[in-house]
């Protein structure tokens, strides 16, 4: 061994080794953990409903019969999303009628709006 002399090797310890890789990253720990509350509501009051709004739309879903038997749905795909919008038993004219889109007088809601205002002189 080559030693010289009034020199002597030190070993690094453990807690300073952590100390300064804490030290190092501190700033992105306690980044995590200011927004962490934050993303544990979000999570659960948007994403999770919002998934599950999905995965109950896959579903034949029949409430009562599922409060009872939770195996009671069948998954059935996009089907429900094919007849809201592609069904031959959708009659859009009723479908327009009853949103309001058109009036007895055969005029939009959208003109009967712009009508009613026009004469409120603001």
């Amino acid at each position: 061994m080559n030693r010289t002399p009034g020199r002597q090797m030190r070993q690094p310890d453990a807690t300073t080794a952590a100390q300064r890789l804490f030290a190092c990253h501190r700033d992105t720990v306690e980044g995590y953990l200011f927004i962490a509350p934050f993303l544990c509501i979000y999570l659960v009051f948007l994403i999770y409903p919002f998934l599950k709004g999905i995965w109950i739309s896959l579903h034949e879903w029949d409430l009562l019969a599922v409060a009872f038997n939770p195996a009671a749905k069948i998954l059935i795909g996009l089907e429900n999303y094919v007849d809201t919008f592609w069904a031959s038993k959708m009659a859009w004219g009723q479908a327009r009628a009853g949103a309001g889109m058109t009036g007895g007088s055969g005029r939009s809601s959208a003109t009967r709006w712009c009508s009613c205002f026009s004469l409120c002189r603001w």
